[in-house]
């Protein structure tokens, strides 16, 4: 989580959008910001409990539903007008049954905004196996083969955690953070916790 609050504090994104909401654990942590957030989840049970921990937040907006849905409806409305600011996305959405939305997701969020910033939770980080990471088995690994396709489609640039595995505490689940507007890479390549590959 210190990475994702670096990224808040040093690109002061106008809204952040998270995919997976769950039980609303990290929803809770980012609403913290003040910043508004967007969170949608598809599951009917862990979206029932995430409105009932988050309704006192004000700056929190929950849907329920496919993440891609809810991503074109909030980029196509309440997100539009932030188009011209940084948006940051905090992709978590990737455990539902056999569907794998991650690569759906990513185009239509550079589809439509050229300041975004993703983070993808659960990414294998290619020079430190010790961080862990979900594999959903033949072309369904979230590794940097996975999302090669967006990444040359949109010139993305990707970072991924320099703190090494072995100093993590907790579960040590790798990341990756993808940009592709010029001075969103110069501050991805000034922050310590991120290195790209």
């Amino acid at each position: 989580m210190a990475l994702f609050e670096n990224i808040v504090a040093e690109c002061s994104p106008v809204a952040i959008v998270e995919t997976g909401t769950y039980i609303g654990t990290t929803t809770e942590r980012l609403a913290a910001t003040q910043i508004p957030i967007y969170s949608v989840e598809n599951n009917p049970r862990a979206y029932g409990f995430a409105r009932n921990r988050l309704w006192r937040r004000r700056n929190v907006h929950l849907k329920r539903g496919d993440s891609r849905a809810a991503l074109r409806a909030w980029l196509n409305g309440p997100l539009h007008n932030y188009s011209g600011g940084h948006l940051l996305f905090y992709l978590d959405a990737h455990w539902w049954g056999s569907d794998l939305p991650l690569n759906e997701e990513i185009d239509i969020i550079f589809s439509h905004c050229s300041k975004a910033i993703v983070m993808i939770d659960d990414f294998s980080v290619p020079f430190d196996d010790g961080y862990s990471y979900d594999d959903y088995g033949d072309g369904k690994v979230l590794a940097p083969a996975y999302i090669e396709p967006a990444v040359r489609s949109f010139q993305l640039r990707a970072f991924y955690p320099s703190t090494p595995s072995a100093k993590e505490t907790g579960a040590r689940r790798g990341c990756v953070v993808l940009v592709r507007e010029a001075s969103l890479i110069q501050i991805m390549e000034s922050l310590p916790l991120l290195r790209a590959p």
